[in-house]
């Protein structure tokens, strides 16, 4: 065993804090920790310790401690209509419903532009959402919605969304299968989602597909929802969700959980989208270079990728990009970092158009890169994004397993709850609304 450096992390059976290695080990990089009273816990981080070791060396090295938090998670309320299985948020079984006029007062006292992503359980349960949506807009934020999109079937509904001035939707979308969307969200979607999707799309919402991915249930469509979605320009972004022991899964069959570079390797071996580990890594190193540039932070673990559509055909943007060009900049990148930050943004801003290929892509992908780099500058928002990009991710969500307090501490998302106020940590505040549920359970 092979230690690459130490950190803290917390025991998932009492919620301690305790001290944690990450370790590589027979070709894969581990999260190994020791709780006195519950003993050893284990955890695959990834399964290319390569991969992992120089992305996670090129993040700490230009990703400085400080940036401030301007993405919030907004927790509007606990209720749903839904009872999914694997509810990380423990729906419909406490009471979280923050007051508007909280929500802005917060903003009103913001002196840069925020992104705020309405969450729930499902915030359409709530009577006053239009009203908070404008009270986010008022204040010129980025205002996203997260919802399992039951209420959105309503064509009038969604046009009341985009009317309030919505900028963006997050739809949970796991599967094409009705017996699998059963086992995973208690009831058959599809008929109800397709219409959902059918409003999208003729009110040109800015969309994000956000498919949770269960170890043995729906692995296997990943390239079935990359395939569908990539064909229909309103959707910006496909968010390959791992599963991770919250909520409702503590009482439920905890094998289904995955790390994101469990559903990256997957996707590379089985999917067939045109991605490598060697271009996802450069491109990893190119987002982590462009958080740096403006001072923006992002957790270590979502992977992302970038694709380009043109007229009906949709291609990795390998195929555009000189990747091993663009991987020697981003060396020299960290290495004028490391003495002079000014004169390293310099460079490799000036560098950037050479990594171009000459191709008959190229002026219509040199206007859409204009609006991917504008994006970085001010809060993320996928209606300033091209359609003629789609991004993907492989993200997750912290919990007692996987909770590392050095990742933590660049957590992409600051939190806004009626039960545990304001703070700019989400990873660690999983923690603490996870630590609470488990109380709750314990005593029942």
């Amino acid at each position: 065993m092979k230690q690459i450096r130490t950190t803290t992390s917390i025991c998932p059976k009492c919620f301690n804090p305790v001290k944690a290695f990450i370790a590589e080990e027979s070709g894969a990089v581990y999260l190994l920790k020791e709780c006195k009273e519950h003993g050893k816990f284990r955890l695959l981080l990834s399964s290319e310790p390569d991969y992992y070791i120089e992305l996670y060396d090129f993040f700490f090295d230009i990703m400085q401690p400080g940036h401030k938090q301007n993405d919030f998670i907004l927790h509007l309320t606990n209720k749903c209509n839904l009872n999914c299985p694997i509810c990380l948020a423990n729906a419909n079984e406490y009471n979280d419903e923050y007051p508007a006029d909280k929500l802005e007062q917060f903003l009103s006292k913001a002196t840069e532009k925020k992104k705020i992503d309405i969450m729930g359980a499902e915030p359409t349960m709530r009577d006053d959402i239009f009203n908070i949506i404008k009270i986010i807009k008022q204040f010129n934020h980025v205002c996203a919605l997260h919802t399992n999109g039951i209420k959105l079937s309503d064509y009038k509904y969604c046009e009341n969304l985009k009317n309030a001035g919505l900028d963006e939707i997050h739809l949970q979308y796991d599967t094409f299968n009705e017996k699998t969307d059963i086992k995973i969200r208690g009831t058959d979607l599809n008929a109800v989602k397709n219409q959902t999707l059918s409003n999208l799309e003729k009110l040109n919402f800015s969309t994000d597909i956000v498919m949770t991915v269960l170890k043995g249930i729906n692995e296997s469509e990943i390239k079935d929802i990359f395939n569908f979605f990539s064909q229909k320009k309103f959707v910006k972004e496909i968010f390959f969700l791992g599963h991770r022991l919250l909520g409702k899964t503590h009482q439920n069959d905890t094998s289904t959980c995955l790390m994101p570079d469990e559903v990256l390797d997957f996707t590379i071996k089985n999917a067939d989208i045109g991605l490598t580990r060697q271009n996802m890594k450069i491109f990893q190193k190119l987002y982590f270079t462009m958080l740096s540039l403006f001072s923006k932070r992002k957790c270590f673990y979502i992977h992302h990728y970038l694709y380009f559509r043109h007229k009906d055909s949709v291609m990795p943007i390998d195929k555009i990009l000189n990747m091993k060009f663009l991987d020697k900049i981003l060396n020299q990148y960290l290495k004028i970092y490391r003495k002079n930050k000014l004169s390293a943004k310099f460079f490799v801003l000036s560098m950037m158009p050479f990594t171009f290929r000459i191709s008959k892509y190229l002026p219509s992908l040199a206007f859409a890169s204009f609006s991917y780099l504008l994006n970085f500058i001010t809060a993320f928002n996928l209606s300033k994004l091209s359609n003629k990009f789609l991004l993907i991710g492989f993200i997750t969500a912290c919990d007692p397993y996987s909770y590392d307090e050095k990742i933590s501490a660049n957590c992409g998302k600051g939190v806004i709850s009626a039960i545990r106020g304001i703070s700019d940590n989400g990873a660690f505040d999983n923690i603490r609304r996870d630590m609470k549920n488990n109380e709750n359970i314990s005593a029942d």
